[in-house]
């Protein structure tokens, strides 16, 4: 897999869903609810930040974000022939580097869930210090990218 082997096992659960296509689901297909999709991902997580010019502490304090008000919402199908039946939920993420660069830098986001089961998701967030990514999978290190660095978290108390 070479360079390309932490992508393609951030985006084969997806993939797999992809090429399996999907019935209709109702709510009652689901495995999980709102709850715990705020409990797998909510909470403080720590570790590291690696760039080319080195690694320091990184910490993500991640919290369900307000609903926007005034907003409306839809979603539009550009495709018919396949389905992946997601979930999804706004989170605030706020990152301190253990260098300094970034002090409670907040990001905004959606976490989305892929498939009636909860075993994975990603983390897609923006703010005033970049764009930030990261992969949830079930009982597995948080992993991502922040600007030009990657980083590996465990959920700490």
């Amino acid at each position: 897999m070479g360079d390309h082997a932490p992508v393609m096992r951030r985006f084969l659960p997806a993939l797999a869903l992809v090429l399996a296509g999907c019935g209709s689901n109702s709510e009652d297909d689901y495995k999980y609810g709102a709850s715990e999709v705020r409990s797998a991902l909510e909470g403080k997580w720590s570790g590291t930040y690696s760039q080319s010019t080195g690694s320091t502490p990184i910490t993500l304090l991640v919290s369900q974000a307000p609903p926007a008000t005034g907003t409306k919402c839809g979603n539009r199908e550009l495709t018919s022939t396949k389905c992946i039946s997601t979930s999804s939920m706004k989170f605030s993420v706020s990152v301190t580097t253990g260098d300094g660069a970034l002090t409670n830098a907040t990001f905004l986001g959606t976490f989305t869930v892929y498939g009636t089961e909860l075993l994975s998701g990603s983390l897609d967030a923006t703010g005033d210090k970049g764009h930030l990514t990261a992969q949830w999978n079930k009982d597995k290190p948080l992993q991502g990218n922040l600007g030009t660095g990657t980083f590996t978290l465990t959920r700490t108390p």
